[in-house]
């Protein structure tokens, strides 16, 4: 009998920015960080699920900007952190991300959680 194999889940995913050149080690970077949200997205479709990350020179003198946009299909996160390392900077987006799509799947379950306990409740008027 063959056995059951829980295959990767698999994220599309573009990395750009709008003033700095985009090298592979910013790819690479950005492919391990954004690899932490799999865990997270694995009862969602694939191809429902796409992400862009913006890494930019920040504003202030060697600063850095990491913009991470996630999408699910249902729903849509988006982080914007600065700090004085890229790594840092993503680091931060990533997490962010995170606790959003914590609070957005707690909400959600205590809401069905509520309507599914209405349902059960009996009628005020019912008779037996």
């Amino acid at each position: 009998m063959p056995s059951l194999v829980e295959r990767d889940f698999f994220m599309k995913y573009q990395v750009t920015s709008d003033n700095l050149e985009v090298i592979e080690s910013m790819k690479v970077l950005a492919d391990r960080k954004i690899k932490s949200l799999f865990k997270y997205l694995k009862g969602i479709p694939e191809d429902l699920v796409f992400a862009r990350i913006v890494l930019n020179k920040g504003s202030a003198d060697d600063t850095f900007q990491a913009k991470l946009t996630l999408d699910t299909g249902a729903h849509s996160y988006h982080a914007d952190s600065v700090d004085f390392s890229l790594e840092t900077a993503l680091i931060q987006a990533v997490n962010d991300i995170k606790v959003q799509y914590k609070n957005y799947k707690e909400k959600n379950s205590d809401k069905k959680w509520e309507e599914s306990r209405e349902l059960k409740r009996f009628p005020a008027h019912a008779s037996y």
